[in-house]
């Protein structure tokens, strides 16, 4: 699955999945002098639930969406299965029940992942597990102990991609938490742990406030297209893109005209006390929070939304950026007429469709990028 995780803040974020197959709006998005684009929403849709009532996780890394498309997949902690959402039509179609404890048992799930072939796998700091959910029952294929394995002891619990044949697992690792270091892959059938690191990619723990044991840090994304993975951050207007056949990475460093570039780091990142860490972690600014960049296969352009204050103003401005196929900046606007949080969605048809709890029933709220 195309997987990004951003945490759930009061502000606007962009994490979504590509989906899309109508070719109608494949009119790409362009620069010029008479073009002006806007983002709006231009419609609501709510999800059939029938008698259930669908679990609403503001954690991201438990939901997942197809890669064609189709379905929704959330997890619900109070049942401990993974409801199953019909995006064409709207409506809850099953729940997968999960056993916790046995042969089968998932322990706790920290994230979930579906391939294209039924398969899932579940995550936690103690295993990874591939499930077959093609049957009628939920069946065990792979399991990954972490257990007193000290180079597993760093992998990121937060997001991840199993590949469709269900014995390639890649995600992050990291120093500790909030100083990611590169990119990892665990193979199923033979065992092994494969980690690359990738340069500048820990320069966000400049940002990070710690004491003891606590910690506040920015966010990453993470995010499969094809033969790439691509990696970003709340904090620093970039890209870093590692090419899994070429085994290369590439850092992209942008320049937006409406607002600033990066983030102010906090005055300390060491407190000396917990009422210090609490006093830094409350003042520090948020003057810029970038979201990750997401592909419309139609355009073959990414889309990335993001908040951060305007150059020498203090005014913020939630800003729509738009990239090529080769990670070029093309253009950007302000003009962002949307007040909720872009927090879970996919792109099908040239349009943004984003998952939003109203009145505790799930819906799909949708907007679309229009020339004005």
């Amino acid at each position: 699955m195309k997987k990004l995780f951003f945490a759930t803040l009061p502000f606007l974020i962009f994490s979504c999945s590509e989906k899309s197959n109508d070719s109608s709006n494949s009119l790409k998005l362009t620069k010029s002098a008479d073009a002006t684009y806007s983002l709006s929403v231009i419609d609501t849709i709510m999800v059939d639930s029938g008698e259930e009532i669908i679990y609403m996780d503001s954690n991201k890394s438990r939901t997942d969406f197809s890669d064609d498309g189709k379905w929704y997949y959330n997890y619900n902690r109070k049942e401990h299965a993974i409801e199953v959402v019909d995006l064409e039509k709207a409506k809850l179609e099953k729940k997968l029940y999960l056993e916790k404890e046995g042969p089968n048992g998932t322990g706790p799930v920290e994230m979930i992942d579906f391939n294209d072939n039924g398969q899932f796998l579940i995550f936690n700091e103690k295993s990874a597990k591939v499930y077959d959910s093609n049957s009628g029952n939920i069946k065990l294929l792979k399991l990954k102990d972490f257990d007193r394995e000290e180079e597993y002891s760093n992998l990121s619990n937060n997001f991840g991609e199993l590949n469709d044949d269900g014995n390639i697992y890649y995600s992050l690792y990291q120093k500790e938490a909030g100083e990611p270091l590169g990119i990892t892959k665990i193979n199923f059938n033979d065992n092994t742990l494969f980690k690359k690191s990738i340069e500048d990619l820990d320069a966000i723990k400049a940002y990070r406030i710690r004491f003891n044991k606590m910690a506040v840090y920015p966010s990453l994304s993470f995010n499969k297209i094809g033969n790439k993975i691509l990696l970003s951050n709340q904090t620093i207007n970039e890209l870093f893109v590692y090419d899994l056949e070429m085994k290369l990475s590439k850092h992209f460093t942008y320049q937006s005209d409406i607002t600033i570039d990066q983030r102010t780091k906090p005055s300390k990142n060491e407190a000396d006390s917990k009422e210090e860490f609490d006093h830094i972690r409350k003042s520090r600014p948020l003057d810029a929070i970038f979201g990750p960049m997401q592909f419309d296969p139609i355009r073959k352009q990414y889309y990335r939304l993001s908040l951060a204050q305007g150059k020498n103003e203090n005014n913020f401005h939630k800003v729509l950026t738009v990239f090529d196929e080769k990670f070029n900046q093309l253009l950007e606007t302000d003009r962002v007429e949307y007040n909720g949080i872009l927090n879970n969605c996919f792109v099908r048809d040239g349009k943004i469709y984003t998952i939003e709890n109203i009145n505790d029933e799930m819906a799909f709220v949708v907007l679309k990028i229009q020339e004005i």
